[in-house]
C-alpha cells in the first residue's frame, strides 16, 4: 500500500510538471492529499523508500509558487487542518517585482475612499433632500452598495480573501492583490465624479418634467421637480427661471422676483425680460431699463428680442420719455405685430401724445389680442373699453401703469 502510494505520488507530480497552466484546482488538492496519507506511512518506509520519498518531496516543493497560485491553500487548510509540520500546505506564491510597490497602492487607497466618500455623502444629500423618489433612491442605494462592497475589500480581510477567490477563479496572480484594490477604489472614485458630471442632465430632466407638469396645472408636482431639479444643480439658469414663473401663477411675486434674479445672475435671457416686467408692474422703471439696456444688443432670438424692446418702451413710459417709449414699441411691433403688449402701450403712449386716431387703431389691435389672465393685460383691458368711449378721457400716466 505504501508502494503504491509512492507510485502514485511520484505519477501526480508528472502530470503536474507537465500540465499546462492553468492547473486544475482538483488535480492539485489530489496531489497534495496523496502526500498527506504517504505521511501516516512514512515511519513504515525503510531507507531506500525514504531517499525515494525526498527526492519526489524536492520535485514537489520545486512546484509550490505554482500549486499556491492556483490552488486555494488558505481555503484548504481550514478543511484539512494540517499542522505546519506538513509543509505542502503552505506553499506561498512566488513574488513579483511590483510587489515593492503594495505600499503605495495601499496608501493611494485611502484618500480615494476618503473623497469617495465625501461625494456620496454630497450626492445622497441632493438627490434626498427634495424628497425621495424612485431615480434617486435607485441612484443613491446602488452607489452605496458598490462604496460599500469596494471599502470591504480594500480594508477588511474577508474582503481581501474574497477578492484573492476571484483572482484565482479567473487564473490572476494573487500578487496583484495591491493593485486590484486600488483599481476598484479608482473606479468608485471616477464612478461619482461621472455622476457628479452628469448632475446637470440629470437636473434637465426633472425641468422637462416640471415643465410638463406646470403645463398640466399640476402646480405643486411642478414646484417638488423644480427643487430636485436645484438640488442637482443650484446654478441651472433654467430651472430658476420656470421656476419663477411657477411663482407668478401661484401669485408669488417675491420668490418669482429672487428666481429670476438667479437667473439672470445665470445667464437667462428671458429672466431679464420676466425681472423687469416685474419691476415695472410694481412701477420701478428705473430698475427694469438697467436690465434692459444692457441686454437688448446682445440678443439674436427674435421673442426675447421683442419683449426686451416692448418692456423697455414700457419702463420709458412710465418714465415719461415719450418719444422714447414710442421708439421702442416701434421696435417690438417691427419683430412682432400680432402680440397684444406693444400695441397696448403703443395706444397709452399715443394718448398721451394726443395722437387721438392712432391710438385709437392701437386700442383695437390691444384689445383684439389681450389675455386677461396677465394682471397687466387685464389693466391695459380696461383702458381700452374706456378709450373706446372717450379718448379724451383716459386714465392719467400714473394710472396707466400700476
Amino acid at each position: 500500500m505504501s508502494l503504491a502510494l509512492l507510485e502514485q505520488y511520484a505519477m501526480k507530480l508528472i502530470d503536474l510538471e507537465t500540465a499546462v497552466d492553468p492547473v486544475l484546482e482538483e488535480q492539485l488538492f489530489d496531489l497534495l492529499l496523496v502526500r498527506d496519507r504517504i505521511e501516516c506511512l512514512r515511519k513504515d518506509y525503510d531507507a531506500a523508500n525514504l531517499q525515494k520519498l525526498l527526492h519526489l518531496d524536492q520535485r514537489l516543493q520545486q512546484q509550490g509558487t505554482r500549486i499556491a497560485q492556483f490552488l486555494n491553500l488558505p481555503n484548504c487548510r481550514t478543511t484539512v487542518k494540517p499542522t505546519e509540520d506538513a509543509w505542502w500546505w503552505w506553499f506561498e506564491p512566488a513574488g513579483d517585482w511590483r510587489d515593492r510597490y503594495d505600499w503605495l497602492w495601499s496608501a493611494l487607497c485611502v484618500p480615494m475612499m476618503a473623497t469617495s466618500g465625501a461625494l456620496l455623502l454630497d450626492l445622497s444629500g441632493r438627490f434626498l433632500s427634495g424628497g425621495i423618489d424612485t431615480f434617486g433612491a435607485l441612484t443613491v442605494v446602488s452607489q452605496s452598495l458598490l462604496a460599500l462592497l469596494t471599502a470591504s475589500g480594500t480594508f477588511t480581510k474577508s474582503g481581501e480573501a474574497g477578492i484573492e477567490n476571484t483572482l484565482r477563479r479567473f487564473h490572476i496572480p494573487t500578487y496583484h492583490l495591491q493593485e486590484v484594490k486600488f483599481l476598484l477604489a479608482l473606479a468608485l472614485l471616477l464612478g461619482l465624479f461621472g455622476t457628479r458630471s452628469l448632475l446637470p442632465n440629470i437636473a434637465a430632466g426633472y425641468l422637462k418634467q416640471a415643465i410638463k407638469a406646470q403645463q398640466e396645472k399640476h402646480l405643486v408636482l411642478a414646484q417638488t421637480y423644480y427643487q430636485r431639479a436645484l438640488k442637482l444643480d443650484p446654478t441651472h439658469s433654467q430651472v430658476h427661471y420656470y421656476l419663477g414663473t411657477l411663482h407668478e401663477a401661484l401669485q408669488n411675486s417675491e420668490e418669482a422676483q429672487a428666481a429670476y434674479q438667479i437667473a439672470v445672475r445665470s445667464g437667462s435671457e428671458p429672466a431679464v425680460n420676466q425681472l423687469a416686467r416685474l419691476y415695472l408692474i410694481k412701477n420701478q422703471p428705473d430698475k427694469a431699463v438697467s436690465l434692459l439696456v444692457n441686454s437688448i444688443d446682445q440678443v439674436q432670438d427674435a421673442d426675447v428680442k421683442y419683449a426686451l424692446h416692448k418692456n423697455l418702451g414700457w419702463a420709458r413710459f412710465q418714465q415719461n420719455w415719450l418719444t422714447e417709449a414710442k421708439t421702442e414699441l416701434q421696435s417690438a411691433i417691427a419683430i412682432n405685430a400680432e402680440a397684444a403688449d406693444a400695441h397696448c402701450l403703443m395706444a397709452q403712449v399715443l394718448s398721451n401724445q394726443k395722437h387721438l386716431s392712432d391710438a385709437k387703431l392701437e386700442w383695437q389691435r390691444c384689445l383684439a389680442t389681450a389675455d386677461s389672465r396677465l394682471p397687466e393685460h387685464d389693466r391695459w383691458i380696461q383702458l381700452g373699453r374706456q378709450a373706446q368711449e372717450s379718448l379724451q378721457r383716459t386714465p392719467p400716466l400714473g394710472n396707466v401703469v400700476r
